[in-house]
């Protein structure tokens, strides 16, 4: 069963300290100590697509491509994205992302920063940069899968992957799951699939929802679902029954042509049905419009100890040459949050994550996506948002 009453993002508030020497030293050595390979990010960036790795417990996993698009809360991941040339370029163009689990700990936290750099210099120090926080992901992030599902470890079997079911006899072991199709407001165009309490209080008619039971599902329609939603959930456990290995019974039941007597209600856990959209925990994750939001400008001074942050300008406009005009500047939209370097400067990139931390920390909005460019590389979100 979920726990709702655990702290969310307990790192959020910590003072990072990755670019410490004696910080850095420790962390890399214990990395390196339980990593379950030496080399966890060879031959990368050679063929275009997605690479994705798991961390936890200090430990760098390769996650299996059956996987990719499942992210556990209690973990932290990295995705390296590479792409062909754009035109006029013969260079191939990567990103890599960091993936922070709403639960996961501050030292999982660490090393996903600590790894994103390695990563980076494995790529000559090349790739776009960027954060991205359970709940709160970017347009570009959400757009490598379709849909993005979110799991609870510590309801997951045998660590949540499907391989393990395949390889288990005991199916009996299995904990039933239900799994909720939605649509952020900020995500229009990007399902999203999140684990939620096998309750029935978590029923809204405006869902979709899966009760996953091993070796079999229930598709439960809410009377106001969305047809896109309703498509999801069966082209999802398409993809689950190819992955587990196993004969999968599937029932797909519209709310208003069944009873209570049924399965998938004497599953759950007894409560009342939610009215109208789920007021839960996640929802400090969802933004609203953009229209009102001010952007600020400021310049970061990456030397001094504490960082300071000098504001350059406010308002409902921003230019890209005043984010241009210093070393080292945040670019805050209050969606999206952005810190450019200047080619003099690119020798902190690796403190960036560091110091768009702690300027964030001090906002009403600690958890938005972040992207770390060198003065010279284009971002799609950059440009929206200096158009908004």
């Amino acid at each position: 069963m979920l726990n709702h009453t655990d702290q969310i993002c307990r790192w959020k508030d910590v003072n990072l300290k990755v670019d410490n020497p004696e910080v850095m030293k420790a962390y890399q050595s214990r990395l390196m100590n339980f990593t379950n390979t030496r080399e966890p990010f060879e031959n990368v960036g050679k063929e275009d697509g997605l690479r994705i790795w798991q961390i936890r417990n200090y430990r760098i996993f390769y996650w299996p491509e059956t996987e990719y698009g499942n992210f556990y809360e209690d973990n932290a991941y990295i995705i390296l994205s590479s792409t062909s040339p754009e035109v006029f370029s013969e260079e191939i163009v990567y990103d890599i992302h960091i993936w922070i689990g709403k639960r996961a700990s501050y030292e999982d936290y660490v090393v996903s920063v600590l790894a994103l750099n390695i990563l980076d210099e494995k790529l000559r120090k090349t790739a776009r940069l960027h954060r991205e926080i359970q709940g709160r992901e970017s347009d570009l992030f959400t757009s490598y899968f379709q849909p993005i599902s979110f799991f609870s470890s510590k309801s997951v079997w045998k660590g949540g992957f499907e391989q393990s079911f395949a390889r288990t006899r005991d199916k009996s072991s299995y904990e039933y799951r239900l799994l909720r199709f939605y649509k952020p407001k900020d995500h229009t165009n990007n399902i999203k699939v999140k684990e939620v309490a096998a309750e029935k209080a978590q029923l809204t008619s405006d869902f979709v929802y899966i009760l996953d039971m091993g070796t079999k599902f229930c598709i439960w329609n809410g009377r106001n679902s969305a047809n896109d939603h309703r498509i999801a959930a069966r082209n999802y456990i398409e993809e689950i029954k190819a992955n587990r290995g196993a004969k999968i019974k599937v029932d797909i039941i519209d709310e208003i042509a069944v009873t209570f007597e049924h399965y998938f209600y004497t599953s759950l856990v007894d409560g009342l049905f939610a009215s109208g959209i789920i007021k839960d925990e996640d929802d400090e994750f969802q933004s609203s419009t953009i229209k009102n939001y001010t952007k600020a400008i400021y310049s970061v001074n990456p030397s001094t100890d504490p960082l300071s942050f000098t504001p350059i300008s406010a308002g409902q406009t921003a230019s890209l040459s005043t984010i241009l005009a210093n070393d080292v500047t945040i670019f805050d939209t209050q969606q999206h949050c952005f810190i450019l370097l200047s080619q003099s400067a690119s020798a902190f990139k690796r403190k960036a994550i560091e110091m768009v931390h702690h300027y964030l920390r001090g906002t009403q909005h600690p958890l938005i996506p972040v992207t770390i460019l060198i003065h010279g590389q284009r971002s799609a979100a950059l440009e929206r948002f200096l158009l908004i």
